[in-house]
């Protein structure tokens, strides 16, 4: 089903708005489709399977199976 979550980077060394994993390896292949909200465009964009997450940002993702996500 659908998960509103964020990108994190428990290691501490990257900031807010880099780049850390493409969807698929952070969420370990289970995505079907994720969605960015543009607060400044008021519009949610398709974010591609192999495109990069960003640190700090929040996505709606929808899950093919039930998992406990962990960053």
């Amino acid at each position: 089903g659908w998960n509103l979550l964020p990108v994190l980077d428990i290691t501490g060394t990257k900031k807010s708005g880099d780049d850390l994993r493409t969807a698929t390896t952070y969420l370990r292949g289970d995505v079907v489709r994720a969605y960015q909200y543009n607060s400044s465009t008021n519009r949610y964009t398709v974010v591609a399977d192999d495109a990069n997450l960003k640190v700090g940002t929040g996505y709606w993702v929808y899950m093919s199976k039930a998992k406990v996500l962990v960053p």
